[in-house]
């Protein structure tokens, strides 16, 4: 019976389990005769717990057939093909014979498809809902679970690739083109705006800053967009209203987060099913993929103060802790379907970078003469139709969101 040595596969893990548990054998792989091989029977013991906890049986759909033969899991699992597939694959079958003989279904068989399971989103939300908590209600400004959880989240995200395998840590050189708006509430103030504009319309000083979706009360960032249409639509300006937008460009390369581009991305490298850690990583990779509904989900007028308090300390993480630290975040535009907005963070207190003049704190600056004035001429809204159902003499709005609160009602 052949066998698999520790020269033959490229799993760090898997090679020191079988530097643990392998015997002298000869290797189905390179033919050699070695100390330490694990032979089929082996291979079976060691992968079985992995496949029943990773794979589940593939269910027919309009008479189609999905998922992969067991010979397939076997090779995706251990990560290369084995001469000795076979003999895997029949140790894998002898597992469940007894189940077999007292009229019960067997998990391995010939005729089954095997399809990856899921991760439990429930589960993500619950602990994701777990760290809200503690922030909004019990240690929000030395929370270690919340510093735990946020680094098992984005230990690997340098590593992660979106559906085009581009990298969803974007580098911004130099000379990037941002926008910024304001708000112009009294014509009488354009003059002065327009000649201080770098000041005007740059990000406000600590003492004037207003808490946001990724700061906190009295922490400057720098919101911005890609487009002056997005831009304008993100200030939700009332008819007739005027919106002065200034340009702004990058000053150094700067590292940014593209919060919109996680739901369809992974890891470069996916994590070995033999790793210890396997359950943590898999879990924190599914956290990334719905992060970006989570940290963008509307909230109530009102209740921002404590509603943002996660993804405040989002960006302060990734801005402070992280490592390496990033330079902003982009999620996509709420108020306009295909505009993505950007969030510098302060680079106040990194290294040596300790400035009184706050704007020196922020890697861009503004373009002179830039300064564009434009005017609300028309609102449009676009109403989705809600369907009213009455259950038992009260009525409910039948809607569907991915994650919500009321579908989770847990006590956290």
């Amino acid at each position: 019976m052949g066998g698999l040595c520790c020269g033959c596969t490229q799993d760090e893990y898997l090679r020191e389990i079988i530097r643990d548990e392998g015997s002298p054998a000869a290797c189905c792989v390179c033919g050699l005769s070695v100390n330490n091989a694990v032979d089929a029977g082996q291979i079976a013991e060691i992968i079985a717990p992995i496949i029943r906890h990773n794979f589940e049986i593939a269910v027919s759909r309009n008479g189609r057939d999905y998922g992969d033969p067991l010979v397939d899991v076997i090779v995706t699992v251990i990560g290369r093909h084995l001469d000795c597939l076979e003999e895997v694959e029949n140790a894998l079958l002898a597992m469940d014979e007894p189940i077999v003989r007292t009229g019960g279904d067997p998990f391995f068989g010939l005729d089954e498809s095997y399809v990856r399971s899921r991760v439990d989103s429930r589960a993500i939300i619950y602990k994701w809902k777990a760290v809200e908590k503690e922030l909004k209600h019990q240690q929000r400004f030395f929370s270690q679970t919340a510093q735990g959880y946020f680094k098992s989240i984005f230990a690997r995200i340098d590593e992660f690739r979106d559906g085009w395998s581009l990298p969803v840590v974007l580098v911004y050189p130099p000379g990037t083109e941002l926008f910024r708006a304001r708000t112009l509430t009294n014509t009488s103030t354009l003059d002065r705006i327009c000649h201080s504009a770098a000041t005007e319309l740059g990000p406000p000083p600590g003492e004037l800053a207003t808490g946001g979706r990724m700061n906190a009360s009295g922490v400057s960032v720098f919101y911005g967009a890609f487009d002056t249409d997005t831009c304008f639509a993100e200030m939700r300006p009332s008819l007739a209203s005027f919106v002065l937008i200034g340009t702004f460009r990058t000053t150094q390369t700067l590292r940014v987060l593209d919060f919109s581009a996680l739901a369809q991305a992974g890891p470069e490298k996916q994590p070995s099913f033999f790793d210890p850690e396997f359950a943590q990583k898999q879990e924190a990779d599914e956290v990334l993929r719905i992060i970006h509904g989570l940290i963008s989900r509307p909230v109530q007028p009102g209740a921002e103060p404590s509603e943002y308090i996660i993804t405040q300390s989002i960006a302060e993480y990734l801005a402070y802790a992280q490592n390496p630290p990033l330079d902003g975040v982009i999620f996509d535009s709420v108020q306009r379907a295909g505009g993505k907005n950007i969030v510098l963070f302060s680079q106040y207190g990194r290294g040596e970078l300790l400035q009184d003049d706050y704007s020196k704190c922020f890697p861009i600056a503004y373009v002179d003469g830039s300064v564009l004035l434009f005017k609300t001429k028309e609102i449009k809204y676009d109403p989705e139709k809600i369907v009213l159902t009455e259950i038992g003499g009260k009525y409910h709005a039948d809607y569907y969101t991915e994650y919500r609160d009321d579908d989770f009602p847990y006590d956290v």
